[in-house]
């Protein structure tokens, strides 16, 4: 059994918890894959190259693991001369330029999303700098390393299912489409706050989902949408998932191209018919099991 060391920053409270579930749940589900040890601020006192090497000697991992940029702000060891490989997988592609020295203390590097920029060369008002543009195409060269769920994502026919639910932020800076969205669809759409522990609840009981691709920084196939689908809700959304690499998803979500399409044909479609359609896909494919065996493979 391999043995990886998971180099992050503990989370500071259940709201947090939540957040980095996306990005930290896998250890969980493949504890009987891999002995797994995590390693990091607010896991340990000694958070230097000396404590590391310490863990490492005495852990002897075959890999170490880290995703995330902003987490290790401040406090990461600089990992050059650390002989075991090392990989890493970053997510926020929009902030960092590949080209930045940060990036060659891995053996191997990963994206979640090496698309990013159609919301800002789909609007005029916008201008790309040449450092972003350069940002852009520097990025694409990378692997993708796409989203996976966890076991207790997935749902099941037996539901009884109710609802059209957005499950995320809408009003913050940046959202335009979001705003646009809410305005034109909240009489249909139940746009959900919700308390950590009621978001599979939700997910399990919904007749569908909406799920539209624009962030704040650009066009993402957001990780949510792959948890949506294991839920085995309908899924409504204009997420490209041919060129995100999912095409066998691509039959199971409803796709919507405009804001008026989504307005004008939200409740033409029979979303009985979509109930975990994508549920076997996931488990086949997409679970953390299946994903984390292939890269540390």
């Amino acid at each position: 059994m391999k043995r990886i060391l998971f180099i992050q920053k503990k989370p500071i409270s259940d709201k947090a918890d939540f957040k980095q579930q996306m990005h930290n749940g896998w250890v969980e589900d493949c504890r009987s894959l891999f002995e797994i040890k995590t390693w990091g601020l607010g896991y340990n006192d000694s958070c230097n190259l000396k404590g590391l090497q310490s863990v490492i000697n005495s852990f002897k991992p075959d890999c170490i693991y880290m995703t995330k940029r902003k987490n290790y702000v401040n406090w990461l060891p600089d990992l050059t001369n650390i002989k075991v490989p090392k990989i890493f997988v970053e997510v926020d592609t929009y902030k960092y330029n590949l080209t930045d020295p940060w990036y060659k203390q891995f053996d191997r590097l990963l994206c979640r999303s090496p698309f990013w920029y159609e919301t800002f060369v789909n609007r005029p008002e916008k201008t790309i700098s040449e450092s972003v543009q350069k940002r852009i195409i520097e990025w694409q060269k990378i692997p993708t390393f796409k989203w996976s769920v966890p076991e207790k994502s997935f749902g099941s026919k037996k539901r009884h299912r109710k609802g059209i639910y957005f499950m995320g932020a809408v009003h913050r800076r940046g959202y335009t489409e979001r705003k646009m969205m809410y305005k034109t669809t909240r009489k249909k759409v139940i746009f959900c706050k919700f308390l950590n522990d009621e978001y599979w609840n939700i997910l399990h009981n919904a007749s569908a989902t909406l799920c539209p691709t624009e962030s704040n920084y650009g066009n993402f196939v957001p990780a949510k949408l792959f948890e949506f689908l294991a839920a085995g809700t309908a899924v409504i959304t204009n997420c490209d998932l041919k060129r995100y690499g999912a095409p066998e998803l691509d039959l199971c979500v409803i796709e919507y191209k405009t804001l008026m399409d989504l307005r004008q044909n939200l409740l033409k479609h029979n979303f009985p018919k979509y109930y975990c359609n994508a549920v076997q896909i996931m488990r086949k494919r997409h679970s953390h099991k299946v994903r984390y065996a292939s890269l540390f493979k």
